[in-house]
């Protein structure tokens, strides 16, 4: 009982067998330093479209020594979406990467049966 990651999980402070059984798996998933339910990460690979103009670009960046700097490009985009899966949260798709080499990471939060 003195040990750092022990829990009790009192049967006066749960509803019914399932709400201690949720409550078991929060204290487990805090134990193992994981968030709270599950999270799923969908990819997807997509049409590389046109490169961009240079001359778009607000700084003078063409001219520094390429060896001393390296472009990462990050841009995060919300969108509306539904699912029968629960209810949405948030959802965004971001775009990572460098030198046309680019992840996209669907990214939704949602609450499943409560």
């Amino acid at each position: 009982m003195g040990h750092q990651k022990w829990f009790l999980i009192n049967n006066l402070e749960c509803v019914d067998f399932k709400d201690k059984i949720w409550k078991t798996k929060e204290a487990v998933l805090d134990v193992l330093g994981k968030s709270a339910g599950v999270h799923f990460h969908k990819k997807f690979l997509l049409k590389k479209v046109p490169k961009a103009d240079p001359s778009a670009i607000p700084l003078d960046l063409l001219n520094l020594d390429q060896d001393r700097i390296e472009e990462v490009y990050i841009s995060e985009t919300f969108i509306d979406y539904k699912t029968n899966e629960g209810e949405v949260i948030s959802c965004s798709v971001e775009k990572k990467g460098s030198k046309n080499h680019f992840t996209y990471t669907h990214k939704i939060n949602l609450i499943v049966k409560g």
